[in-house]
């Protein structure tokens, strides 16, 4: 293995790593606005600083470690958060496209943009469409899956996000 694909896996062990250390950590505390903001901080983070892919992967994997870790919705779900991580990533890489250094409004407009559309997908994919299949299997589940989708989404996006881009701009000085 060459040293480009050396960094290539220590950067997503890294990001991994540091997401399944916060998820274990804040978990105890309940609170899925700590949780989810700084899970998307981390996975804008590892763009910011690793590239596409390396965030992809690490969006991608998300759910499901949490899960295996014993956190999150039943496992049916997490395809879609897993997808959701993954367009949310993309989203952010457009950023390349605008110069978003040092100007803030710009910085919260694609931020706000960004996290409006991770938000829809869940709503229209996991409230709209898997919660109304899923509701008799799953009462408990389905009413959690729910208000985890919803509001909250769009919140923990936004200050995921927002966090990392200032972050990235200050780590640049």
């Amino acid at each position: 293995m060459n040293k480009k694909h050396m960094l290539f896996v220590s950067r997503i062990s890294i990001f991994i790593s540091i997401l399944v250390a916060v998820q274990q950590f804040t978990y105890k505390f309940r609170n899925f606005l700590l949780t989810g903001s700084l899970v998307n901080f981390i996975l804008v983070m590892s763009f910011l600083t690793s590239g596409l892919l390396v965030a992809e992967i690490v969006g991608a994997c998300s759910p499901f470690l949490a899960k295996i870790f014993g956190m999150g919705p039943n496992f049916i779900v997490l395809p879609f958060i897993s997808l959701g991580n993954i367009i949310f990533i993309y989203l952010v890489n457009l950023s390349k496209k605008f110069n978003l250094s040092k100007k803030l409004i710009k910085i919260i407009f694609f931020c706000v943009l960004c996290s409006l559309a991770k938000a829809g997908f869940f709503y229209f994919f996991i409230i709209k469409a898997f919660v109304p299949l899923f509701v008799k299997v799953l009462p408990k589940e389905s009413k959690m899956i729910s208000s985890m989708f919803s509001f909250n989404q769009l919140i923990t996006a936004l200050i995921g996000s927002l966090l990392a881009f200032l972050v990235s701009e200050r780590l640049k000085k």
